[in-house]
């Protein structure tokens, strides 16, 4: 029980953030001060790929309860395993799997493209997004696990049912 004590105000938060959503303005923008001045951190380019396993990224607009997949891939550049998947924020969503146990969002690795290593796959809920019928691009945000910020963006192929 004491444990709990600790938890719930995590959980607390964590459902805050969730319900507040995330828009362009939460891009991650990471600020050091360094001496007297300050240094701003460019967010690395991250390969995304919307319905991974759709080659045409399609997402049904009209289906507001449906999950979309976007996974960051693993490069020869970048391990997506270094990705904090709780700061991910995907056109105003954040991940839709929370662990009921400690109301944290399921971290979900994958070989998705079968390329011999793990990519970072997550979900969010279609009616959670800024995304519309007339949308052509999904654009992620987000941070790794040592705070630097990242960002990417994939075609998106939105058709009516």
């Amino acid at each position: 029980m004491k444990q709990l004590k600790y938890i719930m105000p995590v959980i607390a938060l964590f459902l805050l953030v969730l319900m507040l959503g995330c828009n362009r303005a939460d891009e991650p923008t990471a600020v050091s001060s360094i001496g007297y001045g300050q240094v701003t951190m460019t967010p690395i380019e991250v390969e995304v790929d919307i319905q991974p396993h759709h080659p045409t990224s399609r997402v049904n607009c009209k289906a507001k309860n449906r999950l979309i997949a976007v996974g960051i891939m693993t490069t020869p550049l970048f391990d997506a395993a270094d990705v904090d998947h709780a700061t991910v924020c995907f056109q105003g969503a954040y991940e839709a799997h929370i662990d009921p146990e400690t109301g944290l969002p399921v971290r979900h690795l994958f070989d998705v493209d079968e390329d011999g290593d793990k990519d970072l796959i997550l979900h969010f809920l279609y009616r959670k997004t800024d995304l519309h019928c007339e949308s052509t691009q999904g654009c992620l945000w987000g941070e790794t696990l040592d705070d630097v910020p990242i960002q990417g963006c994939d075609d998106i192929n939105m058709f009516p049912k």
